[in-house]
């Protein structure tokens, strides 16, 4: 059970297997939704993200790379791939892409050298979002906000906060923080 102690604290107590399994299933349908390109351009159009505006290119996936780098200003592949638990193949094509279409580049660190094993390219390449790049995730995430928003119209708002707090100590428990 779930209650409100005081605002922006709240008190939780174990529950049976079945209502951890119904959490699971209802966070996955969310992820699944917001994952779905179909809808990523749907709330994206609606909102006006529509070319020749960089956000309308960006996909859910492209835009989950774009906004973990953006939350670090700078980033490596690896350390992007950990921050999402996503394969590092699949960061290395979305990085690209993005970068083929101006909204990241590659910087390097003082002192990173050359790698001669690899032709010239810098050993540790560094990744950080370009004006546009920050601009697209803040388009996309207002996008986001405003469906999300719409969607729940008639929700309380306390009971808003209290959802707030419970997936944000799910967040902290999920990454060994709690």
């Amino acid at each position: 059970m779930v209650r409100l102690v005081q605002p922006g604290r709240i008190q939780v107590t174990p529950h049976p297997y079945h209502t951890v399994a119904e959490l699971h299933e209802a966070l996955t349908a969310v992820a699944g939704l917001l994952a779905r390109p179909g809808l990523h351009r749907r709330v994206c159009g609606a909102c006006g993200l529509v070319p020749p505006h960089p956000a309308a290119s960006v996909s859910p996936a492209e835009y989950l790379v774009l906004s973990e780098l953006t939350r670090h200003e700078r980033s490596q592949q690896r350390d992007v791939a950990g921050g999402l638990g996503i394969d590092r193949a699949a960061v290395c094509r979305h990085l690209g892409r993005l970068e083929g279409r101006g909204l990241v580049r590659r910087v390097v660190p003082p002192g990173a050298g050359h790698d001669p094993r690899r032709r010239g390219r810098f050993r540790t390449p560094w990744y950080e979002p370009t004006p546009a790049g920050h601009s697209a995730v803040e388009s996309i995430t207002t996008a986001r906000c405003a469906f999300i928003a719409w969607r729940l119209g008639g929700w309380d708002p306390c009971a808003m906060e209290v959802a707030v707090g419970v997936l944000r100590s799910l967040v902290a428990a999920l990454r060994g923080g709690a």
